[in-house]
C-alpha cells in the first residue's frame, strides 16, 4: 500500500511540477508523510517489536525508500528544512551527494501502484477514524475491546473495502466483529432543513420549500442524500435540489450503542461489556504498565525478568487465560499471579491503578 502512494505521488506532483502548479504539489506530499506515520507504521507495530529480523528489515527499507523520496519532492517547497533530514539521512547511511539538491528526482514506477488498494485503505482510515471517535464518545480506551461496530453506508464501494481489510480494521480499533449494512434495521435517521443553509441558496423559495418539507418521506430523503449526495424535488415550477449541506442528520440508536459518522456513512459501536472483554482489557493494560515499569528500570528489550503481579482474587481469575501472552510480551522468563503480598524484596516495585482495580508489579532482572 504505502509503496503504491509514494508512485502515484510520485506521478502526479511530477505532472503538477511540468504543469508549473507547484502550490498543488503541497497536500500531496503531506498527505503521503501522514499516512507514511498514521496509516503504514501503526499497521507494522508488531512487526517492528516482535517480528522476524527479515520483517523488520522490509520495514526499515520501506520507511527509508518513502521518507527519502518525500524529502526529495518537498526540498523544492521547504528547502532547509529537507536539507537538514538529507544531511542527517547521510550521516546515518553514508550517503554519497553532499546535499539533497545533488539528488536525481523520484522516478515513478507505475508497475508499484494500486489505485483499488489506496481507495481501500483510504475508506478504511475514516472507518477506523470514526470507530476511535464513537470509542471516545463511549469513554472506551483502545486497549479495551468491543465486540460488535456496525458500518452503514449505502455506497458499494465502502462495503467493498471492509471485506478487503477488515482484519486490518478490526486489529487497529481493537473490534472483535464488524458488519456492514446499506440501512441499520435498528437506527432511524431523521434530517431536518439547515434553515440559514437553505435560505442562501433558494431564496424566495425557502418559505415554500419549509412548508411542503414535512409531507416528503423521511426515509426517501434519507436513502437519496446518502446514496446520491442529494434530493431532487419540485415545487410548483422550480426544481428544488438539496443536498447535504442543506439539512440536518440525527440519528435514533437502541440504547447502549454509540454511533459516529464518516464519509458516505456512519458507523454504530456496541458498548456491551462481557466479563472476556473486560479480561483482555485489565490484560492490555497490565502489559503497558509492565513494559513502562521495565523502561523505569533500565532494561532493554532482549532483558529477561522474573515477574511477579500482585493482585485482587478476582482480577486474578481474569488474568489466567491471559497469563502466557502477558508473559510472552513482556519478556517474563517466569510469572506469577497472585493476591498475596511478596515476601521477597524485588528489584523493581510499582503499585498501578486500572479503572477500579489496584495492583503492584514487582520484577527482577534474570
Amino acid at each position: 500500500y504505502i509503496l503504491s502512494r509514494l508512485n502515484s505521488t510520485i506521478k502526479k506532483v511530477t505532472g503538477l511540477f511540468d504543469a508549473y502548479r507547484i502550490d498543488e504539489t503541497i497536500p500531496l506530499i503531506e498527505g503521503l508523510f501522514l499516512d507514511l506515520s498514521r496509516v503504514y507504521v501503526q499497521a507494522v507495530r508488531d512487526k517492528m517489536s516482535s517480528g522476524s529480523d527479515s520483517e523488520r528489515d522490509a520495514v526499515l527499507a520501506t520507511l527509508y525508500n518513502v521518507l527519502f523520496d518525500s524529502i526529495k519532492m518537498f526540498n523544492v517547497i521547504s528547502p532547509f528544512v529537507c536539507e537538514k533530514m538529507y544531511v542527517d539521512f547521510r550521516e546515518a547511511f553514508g550517503l554519497e551527494h553532499e546535499s539533497v539538491n545533488l539528488t536525481d528526482w523520484p522516478s515513478c514506477d507505475e508497475s508499484r501502484i494500486d489505485v483499488k488498494l489506496e481507495k481501500n485503505l483510504e475508506n478504511a482510515s475514516y472507518i477506523i477514524q470514526a470507530i476511535l471517535g464513537a470509542r471516545e464518545k463511549a469513554q472506551l480506551g483502545v486497549r479495551w475491546p468491543v465486540c460488535c461496530v456496525d458500518v452503514v453506508s449505502e455506497s458499494e464501494e465502502i462495503g467493498n473495502s471492509v471485506d478487503a481489510l477488515r482484519d486490518m480494521i478490526k486489529s487497529q480499533t481493537n473490534v472483535k466483529d464488524i458488519q456492514c449494512y446499506s440501512v441499520h434495521p435498528d437506527v432511524k435517521q431523521h434530517v431536518k432543513l439547515d434553515f440559514e443553509a437553505v435560505k442562501a441558496s433558494f431564496g424566495d423559495l425557502t418559505a415554500k420549500i419549509i412548508a411542503k418539507f414535512p409531507s416528503v418521506a423521511q426515509d426517501k430523503m434519507v436513502s437519496s442524500l446518502n446514496k446520491e449526495g442529494k434530493f431532487v424535488w419540485k415545487i410548483d415550477d422550480a426544481v428544488v435540489e438539496l443536498t447535504k449541506a442543506h439539512v440536518l442528520f440525527s440519528r435514533e440508536l437502541p440504547p447502549g450503542f454509540v454511533d459516529a459518522s464518516f464519509r458516505n456513512g456512519y458507523i454504530v459501536l456496541d458498548k456491551a461489556r462481557t466479563k472476556a472483554l473486560d479480561a483482555e482489557g485489565y490484560a492490555r493494560e497490565i502489559m503497558r504498565r509492565v513494559q513502562d515499569a521495565r523502561k523505569k528500570g533500565g532494561l532493554e528489550k532482549s532483558d529477561r525478568i522474573l515477574l511477579y503481579l500482585q493482585v485482587d482474587h478476582a482480577l486474578k481469575e481474569m488474568l489466567e487465560i491471559w497469563k502466557e501472552k502477558i508473559q510472552l510480551k513482556v519478556g517474563a522468563s517466569k510469572m506469577r499471579i497472585d493476591s498475596e503480598e511478596s515476601l521477597k524484596k524485588h528489584e523493581f516495585v510499582s503499585e498501578e491503578k486500572v479503572k477500579d482495580k489496584k495492583f503492584f508489579v514487582h520484577f527482577d532482572k534474570e
